[in-house]
C-alpha cells in the first residue's frame, strides 16, 4: 500500500504539471473563442499539444537525472525508467501533432505548403522548432524502438538536452500566448530551467558534481562459465547500502571502456567490501575478466528498493532468472548475519543447466529458513506459476520477488495474477537499464 500511495502521488504530480499550462493558456486573453470553428479549434489543439509536449519533455529530463529522491518515491530507478520510456513516447506523439494541427490554419492543406512548413526559413523561432522535432524523432526512434546497446543508449540521451534547448528557444521566441501572457511564460520558464539545470548537473557536469565512492578492486575470480565475481575494498569512505540495492560503477582500467554501468550488489551489507557478480552478456560485461587487482572503481549509489524487508508477509517466494540471482545473494547473507529466521523463503534459481550454477559459498551454505529450488530450463522448460504453487503450496499471504529478464517477469506476473495474487504482492527488478 505504501508503494501504491507513492506511485499515485508521483503520477498526480506529473499529471498536474501538464494540466497547469493548459489552465493558464485558457486564462490568457484571446481575441476569439478558442474553439469557435474548425480551423480555430485545430489551431488550439496544436497549441495544447505543444504545451503538454513541452511540459512532458521537461519532466522526462528531470526523470533522467538519476536523483535519489526519485529513486525513493518511485521505489527504485527501474520504475523511474519505465515512466521515462512511456512519457518519451507520449511526448513524441504530442510534438508531432503540434505542427500538424497548426498546418490546417497556416497552409490550407496544400502539399507544397506543408513541405515548406517543415523546411528551415528566415524565422529563428520556427527553425529552432524544426531542428528540435527532427532531432527528437531520430533520438527517440533509436532509443525507444530500436533498442541499442547500453553505451549507445547513454550516448544518445546526452543529446536530449540539446534537443530540449532548441524546443525551449522555439517556445519562448515564437509569438504566442507564452510570449504575451506572463503567468504562462513564467511557469514554462521555470519548468525549462529546472529541467536543463538537472540535465547539466547529471549529464554534463555529473563527473564532478555527483557524489561518488572510491573503491579498489581486490579480487577478480570466475564463479561460472562467463560469470565473474569482482570484490572491491574502500579507499576512502565506505558506502552504506541495503541488501538488494544496486550501484553504477566506472572502472578505471585501460582494458575496459570508461563507462558507468549498473550492477546489483552481492555482498553482505555488514561487511566493508563490496562484491559484484557479472555475467558477460554484452560488449562491456564481456571485458570484465580483464579487470585486475588495484583497479580503481568510482561508485555512485546505492539505488533501488528491491528488498525482502519491503514486504507485508514473512513467507516469501524469490524467483531468480539466471544472473537475476545477484540481489538475492546479498539478501541471503544479510538474513544469515542478522539471524532473521522469522522469514520463511523458497528461492527458485532458474538456469539452463548445472554448469550455470554459481560457485559461491552463500549458495552452498544457506540459512535454515531459505529453501533453494534449482530449476533447469533445458530439462524442464520455462518455469511456471503452476510449478511454483505445486512446490511452495498456496500463493496467498506471501510476497513474491522476481529478478529476471523482462519477458520472464511479465509472463510469471500474469500467471500469478490469474491465480489471485494481488499486484502489490509482486515485487520485480527487470534488466531494463
Amino acid at each position: 500500500m505504501k508503494y501504491l500511495r507513492k506511485i499515485i502521488i508521483v503520477s498526480l504530480i506529473i499529471l498536474f504539471s501538464t494540466i497547469i499550462p493548459i489552465g493558464l493558456w485558457l486564462m490568457a486573453p484571446s481575441p476569439v473563442y478558442r474553439f469557435e470553428n474548425t480551423m480555430i479549434s485545430l489551431t488550439s489543439l496544436g497549441q495544447i499539444a505543444g504545451l503538454i509536449g513541452f511540459s512532458l519533455f521537461a519532466i522526462n529530463l528531470i526523470l533522467s537525472a538519476r536523483l535519489k529522491i526519485l529513486d525513493h518515491y518511485f521505489f527504485g530507478l527501474n520504475q523511474v525508467y519505465k515512466y521515462h520510456a512511456q512519457i518519451g513516447k507520449i511526448t513524441l506523439v504530442l510534438l508531432l501533432l503540434h505542427p500538424l494541427f497548426l498546418l490546417a490554419n497556416s497552409t490550407g492543406g496544400l502539399w507544397i505548403e506543408i513541405i515548406r512548413f517543415f523546411l528551415p526559413n528566415q524565422s529563428r523561432a520556427i527553425n529552432a522548432g524544426i531542428f528540435s522535432l527532427t532531432l527528437l524523432i531520430g533520438l527517440l526512434a533509436l532509443t525507444l524502438f530500436l533498442r541499442p546497446r547500453y553505451d549507445i543508449w547513454k550516448w544518445t540521451h546526452k543529446f536530449l538536452g540539446g534537443v530540449f534547448i532548441f524546443a525551449f528557444l522555439h517556445v519562448f521566441l515564437i509569438p504566442s500566448d507564452v510570449s504575451s501572457f506572463f503567468p504562462l511564460r513564467i511557469y514554462l520558464l521555470g519548468m525549462g530551467i529546472l529541467a536543463l539545470s538537472l540535465f547539466f548537473y547529471s549529464t554534463v557536469f555529473g563527473k564532478w558534481l555527483r557524489k561518488k565512492y572510491i573503491y579498489q578492486v581486490s579480487l577478480v575470480q570466475q564463479v561460472a562459465k562467463g560469470v565473474w565475481q569482482v570484490i572491491m575494498e574502500p579507499m576512502t569512505k565506505q558506502m552504506p547500502f541495503l541488501a538488494g540495492q544496486f550501484i553504477f560503477v566506472n572502472f578505471e582500467n585501460k582494458n575496459i571502456r570508461k563507462e558507468s554501468h549498473p550492477f546489483s550488489l552481492t555482498s553482505n551489507p555488514h561487511t566493508n567490501n563490496l562484491s559484484l557478480v557479472i555475467k558477460g552478456l554484452g560488449d562491456y560485461t564481456k571485458q570484465i575478466h580483464h579487470l585486475s587487482p588495484g583497479t580503481t572503481a568510482f561508485i555512485e549509489g546505492p539505488f533501488g528498493s528491491f528488498s525482502y524487508k519491503n514486504a507485508l508477509f514473512k513467507q516469501q517466494i524469490w524467483i531468480a532468472g539466471g544472473i537475476g540471482i545477484t540481489p538475492f545473494l546479498s539478501m541471503i547473507q544479510e538474513i544469515q548475519h542478522e539471524s532473521r529466521f522469522e522469514y520463511m523463503i523458497d528461492l527458485y534459481y532458474c538456469i539452463h543447466d548445472e554448469n550455470e550454477f554459481l560457485d559461491l559459498a552463500c549458495l552452498k551454505e544457506l540459512p535454515k529458513n531459505i529453501r533453494l529450488i534449482a530449476y533447469y530450463s533445458d530439462r524442464y522448460g520455462f518455469i511456471t506459476a503452476d510449478y511454483i504453487e505445486k512446490q511452495s503450496g498456496s500463493l496467498q499471504e506471501k510476497d513474491i520477488f522476481l529478478c529476471a529478464p523482462p519477458v520472464m517477469i511479465q509472463l510469471l506476473k500474469k500467471q500469478f495474477q490469474e491465480k489471485g495474487v494481488l499486484a502489490h504482492f509482486l515485487h520485480s527488478e527487470e534488466f531494463i537499464l
